[in-house]
């Protein structure tokens, strides 16, 4: 980007700030497609081995922490958009464009269809609240 071959790229605006990506990229468009996850792994296999009491223990962990690590990421995100918004003129697309995106995004899921986990996507994707995106990917066939 700082020598001008590449004139854009899609990533998350904390990581503009954490990287100092705002130093060479003056524009950065909200489109609100993209997710941080923050996860933690157990083979099923494991999980279903446990005791009912650990399992349950496991499951209360969990629903104690994702509300605390997606404040966590609320805020990082609030803090980083804070301290770049002085070096990067950000666009905020209206509804008619927002929906040329989403359509690009749906052409693109479809394209990708099988490559992915359709059924681990679709949670992901209502976890973040995304409904209307998913059925617009059930509909395309994407999901």
């Amino acid at each position: 980007m700082q020598t001008g071959v590449v004139n854009g790229q899609y990533v998350q605006l904390p990581w503009q700030d954490l990287y100092k990506m705002h130093e060479v990229q003056q524009h950065y468009t909200v489109m609100g497609g993209a997710w941080g996850a923050n996860l933690i792994y157990m083979d099923e296999n494991r999980v279903k081995k446990l005791p009912d009491w650990a399992r349950e223990a496991l499951d209360k962990a969990m629903a104690e922490m994702v509300p605390a690590v997606m404040a966590a990421d609320a805020a990082w995100v609030e803090e980083g958009t804070a301290r770049i918004k002085s070096s990067v003129e950000t666009f905020y697309p209206n509804e008619e464009e927002q929906a040329k995106w989403i359509a690009g995004a749906v052409e693109a899921w479809t394209k990708a269809k099988g490559t992915y986990d359709g059924e681990l996507a679709r949670r992901a994707l209502m976890e973040q609240g995304l409904t209307d995106f998913v059925q617009r990917l059930e509909e395309a066939g994407a999901l």
